[in-house]
C-alpha cells in the first residue's frame, strides 16, 4: 500500500502545538501514555457530550464550540420534545467507526474518531406533533421520507466524526468535525 503524506503543500502545525511528521507512526489504541489512550476517545467525548460538565470525563478536555455544540444540540432536542408533551431521550455514543491515530511531533496523538447523537421520542398525544425545521438544514425529515410533522414517534442519528488531539498530558483539543444525519424514523 503506498502513503502519501498528509500535504505536500501545508506548512506548519494544525492547531497551536498540534504538528505531525510526513510520515507519522500510527498509535495503538491502548496506548496508556496519552491523557485518554484513543480506543477510549469516543466514549469520553461520548458521556461529555451527553452530561456536560457533570461528566467525570469533563476534566480531560479542553471544552470549545466543538463540543459545546453537540452538548447543546441535545440540549435543545430534549427541551424542544419533553416541552411540547413527549417523553424520550437524546444522547452521544461512541459511533461504530474506526478510530485512526497517528504519533504527533510533541509525543501525543492526532485522532479521527465518530459520535452518534441518538434521539428517541414518543408522543403522549396525538395533537402534539412535532414540526423539526432547521434554517441552515431547512426539512430534514423529508429528504428522509418522514412526513414534515410527525405526531405519534420519532427516532434519529446525527453522526458527528471529530478530529482530536490528545496530549502526553493536559487537556484533549477537538480541532475539527463534520455533521451529517445518519438515518431518521417517524410517524
Amino acid at each position: 500500500m503506498a502513503y502519501v503524506p498528509f500535504s505536500t503543500t501545508a506548512k506548519g502545525p494544525l492547531a497551536p502545538g498540534v504538528d505531525v511528521e510526513d510520515f507519522p507512526d500510527v498509535v495503538p489504541a491502548d496506548d496508556a501514555g496519552l491523557a485518554v489512550p484513543p480506543g477510549d476517545l469516543a466514549n469520553s467525548l461520548a458521556d461529555v457530550v451527553s452530561h456536560g460538565t457533570r461528566s467525570p470525563s469533563a476534566r480531560l478536555f479542553a471544552f470549545g464550540r466543538l463540543i459545546k455544540s453537540p452538548y447543546q444540540s441535545l440540549i435543545a432536542n430534549r427541551k424542544a420534545f419533553q416541552g411540547n408533551g413527549w417523553t424520550g431521550t437524546s444522547r452521544a455514543r461512541s459511533a461504530a467507526t474506526p478510530v485512526y491515530a497517528v504519533r504527533t511531533k510533541s509525543g501525543g496523538a492526532l485522532v479521527w474518531f465518530g459520535l452518534d447523537l441518538e434521539h428517541s421520542y414518543r408522543s403522549k398525544s396525538p395533537n402534539s406533533g412535532m414540526t423539526w425545521q432547521s434554517q441552515n438544514y431547512g426539512d430534514l425529515q423529508k429528504g428522509f421520507g418522514v412526513p414534515s410533522t410527525v405526531r405519534s414517534r420519532l427516532t434519529k442519528v446525527d453522526r458527528n466524526e471529530f478530529l482530536a488531539y490528545i496530549p502526553p498530558k493536559g487537556k484533549i483539543q477537538v480541532i475539527a468535525n463534520r455533521w451529517f444525519p445518519v438515518s431518521i424514523q417517524g410517524r
